[in-house]
């Protein structure tokens, strides 16, 4: 769960440390796919690695990139037949994502995304407003 360290600039040693300040350090507050590290609600954190543009700045959640991805992976597991354990990272941890946040309202069978607490909303214009 979570993210890994930091990739460094040698291709013998992968977590070599990078000088303080590079570019290429990891996010002391998230991770390169934009979610928090730590989640100050303590809910659980998401698994690494998030398609990118769902989350940002560990602060804000893309619901128009969140949607997008939902097709894409209704796509590859109903319509092309793509099993769970030949997901990609990606897919595996947005796959998790969605069962752990999903609820299903009992009496009229909506299902929702519950939202992380610790995230704003960035809504833009081209989001359906009965989808929000």
């Amino acid at each position: 769960m979570g993210c890994f360290p930091a990739a460094g600039t040698s291709p013998d040693n992968a977590v070599e440390s990078m000088p303080k300040g590079s570019k290429g350090n990891h996010k002391l507050k998230y991770c390169s796919d934009g979610f928090k590290v730590k989640l100050d609600s303590k809910e659980q954190v998401a698994l690494w690695p998030q398609p990118a543009g769902i989350f940002s700045d560990g602060a804000e959640f893309h619901p128009r990139v969140f949607l997008a991805q939902v097709c894409e992976l209704y796509t590859k597991i109903v319509v092309e037949g793509l099993k769970p354990e030949d997901f990609t990272l990606e897919q595996d941890a947005f796959y998790q994502l969605l069962g752990n946040q999903m609820v299903v309202d009992k009496e009229t069978g909506v299902v929702m995304f519950r939202l992380f607490t610790d995230f704003s909303i960035t809504v833009s214009d081209d989001v359906p407003k009965d989808l929000m």
